[in-house]
């Protein structure tokens, strides 16, 4: 629920989430919270409502696969789930960014 945490992860490669999105996040609801906004653009057809049901999707998924194996695994299932290895290799040094 912490909007500093929530706006690292939307904007890291694996969410996808540029800038501008989160401006209009912030600016589009009285939500205070990103995460609450980003539930609330998600049930409504806007131009940011797609991305949020993907990344909803995707925290939901982790969320429940986090309770039911080792740390290790889950790791391992967050790679899988956001084709994390991929998109190291998009930028430079990808074998040292791995």
């Amino acid at each position: 629920m912490t909007d500093i945490a929530m706006a690292g992860v939307l904007l890291s490669p694996v969410c996808g989430f540029a800038p501008e999105d989160l401006a209009m996040l912030k600016a589009s609801g009285k939500e205070r919270r990103l995460y609450l906004q980003i539930k609330r653009l998600a049930e409504q057809d806007s131009v940011l409502s797609e991305k949020c049901r993907l990344f909803l999707r995707q925290f939901e998924q982790m969320r429940e696969l986090s309770d039911k194996m080792p740390l290790e695994d889950f790791i391992y299932e967050i790679y899988q789930i956001t084709d994390l290895m991929s998109l190291q290799s998009l930028y430079e040094n990808p074998e040292q960014r791995r």
